[in-house]
């Protein structure tokens, strides 16, 4: 150790955490604030510890855990370090070689992310929490580039719904004192651009082809099957909670989807309306539709309910068709 106008420096450290190793370089400056300086490499990692703190996300199957989060630890130390890792275990997700960025200065905390291998792609940006009064504060700007999106919707919103790969941008900020009150503060917007990948859990173009022959058939089938899709747009804002689904265009070989409407991030819910429409074999996507049915999606986001438009399928069914006939004279 070599001790120079107030600053311990170590040449050669090994530092042990939690069962975790990482070697390097560090210095303490011991005149006035104890500030932490280092550079330190690791082959793995495990920090699945540190989302025990959060006492996981929810409470329950739906819901968003209201034990107030312990912030204490951001305040008595700073430090500016340099971490990179080989394999990096954070609960249930697994990344690769990682390299970031820590700095802890007056309560503030702020984790650059210059590169992470997550989800079979690429994780960049930064997290930032603070400790105030009120509980603390959280600003994110995040990218997943060209990752697994069935794995990394699943550990990010509890959702299996797409498969394929795609790139996810977040840029969100959010005050509280537990994780169920950063929800309701939650503002900002995400993205989605995905190609050559399938919606699960829905066959559109099948059951588009079904009811455009035979309108009361197939009702109980909406749940089931895969669509398959060469390219996918998702954009939203979120306000106070509430997210604004702006955009969802997703373009398949024989069908397209349109979805806008809200989805309540405290309740975990969706609440939206859209239109899937047929499109000619080989025509492009702007095309004229052979056939089109608005529908809505409702329900938990682990377990949405898609209904169709029901009063259009009966004005289309043979049977049913007179009887409206009938009744609009009777308005008339």
């Amino acid at each position: 150790m070599n001790v120079v106008g107030g600053v311990a420096t170590l040449s050669s450290v090994n530092v042990e955490m939690d069962g975790n190793r990482a070697e390097g370089v560090m210095a303490v400056t011991t005149e006035g604030r104890t500030i932490l300086q280092g550079t330190l490499a690791a082959d793995e990692l495990d920090l699945s510890p540190l989302l025990s703190t959060l006492h996981v996300l929810r409470t329950a199957e739906r819901d968003w855990s209201p034990v107030p989060i312990m912030l204490d630890g951001l305040t008595g130390l700073d430090f500016d370090l340099r971490v990179s890792a080989r394999r990096i275990a954070l609960g249930t997700a697994l990344l690769g070689r990682t390299a970031v960025a820590a700095n802890l200065r007056d309560g503030g905390l702020t984790v650059a992310i210059g590169e992470a291998q997550a989800f079979g792609g690429v994780l960049t940006g930064f997290i930032q929490l603070a400790k105030v009064p009120e509980g603390g504060v959280l600003k994110s700007q995040l990218q997943f580039a060209n990752v697994d999106l069935e794995s990394c919707l699943s550990e990010l919103f509890g959702t299996r719904r797409l498969e394929g790969k795609g790139t996810l941008t977040l840029a969100v900020e959010a005050s509280g004192d537990s994780i169920l009150a950063l929800t309701h503060s939650l503002s900002g917007t995400a993205t989605l651009t995905a190609q050559q990948g399938a919606l699960v859990g829905y066959n559109v173009e099948q059951l588009l082809r079904r009811l455009e022959s035979r309108p009361l058939a197939a009702r109980n089938e909406f749940r089931t099957g895969r669509t398959p899709f060469e390219k996918l747009n998702v954009n939203v804002k979120v306000v106070h909670g509430m997210a604004q689904v702006e955009e969802v265009r997703l373009d398949g070989a024989a069908i397209r989807l349109g979805i806008v409407g809200s989805v309540s991030i405290p309740a975990r819910d969706f609440d939206l309306k859209g239109k899937a429409s047929l499109i000619p074999a080989g025509a492009p996507a702007d095309a004229p539709a052979d056939f089109e049915l608005p529908f809505v999606v409702q329900g938990p986001w682990d377990n949405p309910v898609m209904l169709p438009d029901t009063e259009l399928l009966l004005r289309r069914s043979g049977a049913a068709a007179p009887l409206f006939e009938q009744l609009r004279g009777k308005q008339r």
